[in-house]
Protein backbone atom coordinates (compact mmCIF):
# COMPACT_ATOMS: atom_id res chain seq x y z
CA UNK A 1 0.00 0.00 0.00
CA UNK A 2 1.41 3.39 -1.18
CA UNK A 3 1.72 5.91 1.82
CA UNK A 4 -0.44 9.15 1.08
CA UNK A 5 0.78 12.34 0.65
CA UNK A 6 0.78 15.36 2.83
CA UNK A 7 -0.31 18.55 2.15
CA UNK A 8 3.47 19.97 1.68
CA UNK A 9 3.92 17.38 -0.53
CA UNK A 10 0.87 18.17 -2.76
CA UNK A 11 1.98 21.82 -2.81
CA UNK A 12 5.42 21.07 -3.88
CA UNK A 13 4.08 18.54 -6.35
CA UNK A 14 1.25 21.24 -7.84
CA UNK A 15 4.04 23.83 -7.67
CA UNK A 16 6.90 22.15 -9.94
CA UNK A 17 4.08 20.48 -12.38
CA UNK A 18 3.07 23.87 -13.19
CA UNK A 19 6.82 25.44 -13.31
CA UNK A 20 6.41 27.90 -10.55
CA UNK A 21 9.13 29.03 -7.39
CA UNK A 22 8.22 29.03 -4.20
CA UNK A 23 8.30 32.79 -4.57
CA UNK A 24 5.32 33.21 -7.37
CA UNK A 25 3.31 31.09 -4.92
CA UNK A 26 4.05 33.52 -2.13
CA UNK A 27 3.25 36.46 -3.99
CA UNK A 28 -0.06 34.56 -4.86
CA UNK A 29 -1.38 33.69 -1.34
CA UNK A 30 0.11 36.87 0.11
CA UNK A 31 2.35 34.91 2.43
CA UNK A 32 6.28 34.68 3.21
CA UNK A 33 8.23 32.81 1.01
CA UNK A 34 9.52 31.14 4.29
CA UNK A 35 5.97 30.18 4.69
CA UNK A 36 5.45 28.47 1.65
CA UNK A 37 8.68 26.32 2.05
CA UNK A 38 7.20 25.27 5.39
CA UNK A 39 4.00 23.81 4.46
CA UNK A 40 6.11 21.95 1.65
CA UNK A 41 8.71 21.10 4.31
CA UNK A 42 5.98 19.36 6.70
CA UNK A 43 6.74 22.21 9.55
CA UNK A 44 3.71 23.60 9.71
CA UNK A 45 0.34 23.12 7.52
CA UNK A 46 -1.57 26.18 5.65
CA UNK A 47 -4.51 27.38 6.96
CA UNK A 48 -8.02 26.73 5.77
CA UNK A 49 -8.34 30.57 4.06
CA UNK A 50 -4.87 29.17 2.74
CA UNK A 51 -5.76 25.26 1.16
CA UNK A 52 -8.83 27.02 -0.17
CA UNK A 53 -7.14 29.85 -2.20
CA UNK A 54 -4.19 27.29 -2.85
CA UNK A 55 -7.16 24.80 -4.63
CA UNK A 56 -7.89 27.65 -6.83
CA UNK A 57 -4.56 29.08 -7.70
CA UNK A 58 -3.95 24.81 -8.91
CA UNK A 59 -7.62 24.52 -9.72
CA UNK A 60 -7.70 20.98 -7.45
CA UNK A 61 -10.42 20.40 -4.53
CA UNK A 62 -9.29 21.12 -1.44
CA UNK A 63 -10.02 17.26 -0.93
CA UNK A 64 -7.07 16.55 -2.99
CA UNK A 65 -5.00 19.10 -1.35
CA UNK A 66 -5.93 17.49 2.73
CA UNK A 67 -5.28 14.25 1.36
CA UNK A 68 -8.89 12.62 0.61
CA UNK A 69 -8.68 12.06 -2.92
CA UNK A 70 -5.79 10.58 -4.30
CA UNK A 71 -6.30 12.19 -8.08
CA UNK A 72 -6.19 15.50 -9.18
CA UNK A 73 -8.53 14.44 -12.19
CA UNK A 74 -10.65 17.07 -11.05
CA UNK A 75 -8.41 19.50 -12.07
CA UNK A 76 -8.30 17.97 -15.66
CA UNK A 77 -12.54 17.96 -15.41
CA UNK A 78 -12.13 21.76 -14.66
CA UNK A 79 -9.68 22.70 -17.59
CA UNK A 80 -11.74 20.56 -19.76
CA UNK A 81 -15.46 22.15 -18.80
CA UNK A 82 -13.52 25.58 -19.73
CA UNK A 83 -11.82 25.66 -22.34
CA UNK A 84 -14.21 23.35 -24.51
CA UNK A 85 -17.31 25.59 -23.43
CA UNK A 86 -15.39 28.40 -24.91
CA UNK A 87 -14.73 27.27 -28.48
Amino acid sequence: MQKKKTVGERIRYLRKANGWTQANIADFLHVAEITVSSWERNRTEPDIEAIIRISILFHVTTAYLLGKMDSDRWSCLFYLQNNLSSS
